[in-house]
């Protein structure tokens, strides 16, 4: 979109682009403040002014942006570094970048490695949510009309108490027609 032509809509398009308040804005290039509020949101909602700010909007985030360089990438690179160097793929290094030096029980100077679990762990995680892998498998409900399953797992966490308990609570309420292969279970009291 090119530039308003009325030199104080573009004013005022990029001091609220810029973050000001609509009514500070309108004040501050040259309007009365008698009514400010009103005006300026009348202003705002034209829609030649409406675009321009959010295109002004638009450019100031780019800048942003580029200015940061802060993008999905570069989010990914240090976190590959984290890990590497929780890992031990790096040296240690000091505040000027130099790597740290350690003797050796030989006498040598060798740079310095750190193990980091926690670091490598926590980077090694965030990648890995990044690319989808730890997301849960769906949740299927059962099919009213297939007969109930007790896996390993709820066997596991209720306990062998846990399961007789359960198997007597339900045998006392099933009856078996011999005419029937399904059993009936009743509701509960």
């Amino acid at each position: 979109m090119a530039i308003l032509k009325n030199t104080k809509h573009e004013q005022f398009a990029h001091r609220v682009a810029a973050g000001e308040s609509a009514e500070k804005a309108y004040v501050a290039i040259g309007y009365s403040k008698k009514g400010a509020a009103a005006c300026a949101s009348r202003l705002l909602k034209t829609a030649k002014v409406k675009a321009r700010v959010n295109e002004l909007k638009a450019e100031i985030a780019k800048q942003v942006v580029e200015k940061t360089a802060v993008d999905a990438a570069w989010v990914r690179s240090r976190i590959v570094e984290v890990v590497e160097r929780s890992m031990q793929n790096a040296p240690v290094l000091d505040g000027f970048g130099r790597p740290v030096l350690i003797k050796t029980k030989k006498g040598d100077l060798v740079p310095a490695y750190t193990f980091n679990a926690k670091g490598a762990l926590v980077g090694l995680k965030m990648l890995g949510e990044d690319v989808g892998m730890f997301k849960a498998p769906p949740v299927v409900p059962p099919d009213p009309n297939e007969p109930a399953r007790v896996t390993n797992n709820i066997v596991n966490f209720i306990g062998a108490e846990g399961m007789l308990a359960a198997a007597k609570a339900l045998a006392s309420r099933v009856t078996i027609d011999a005419g029937n292969p399904r059993l009936t279970v009743t509701g509960p009291d």
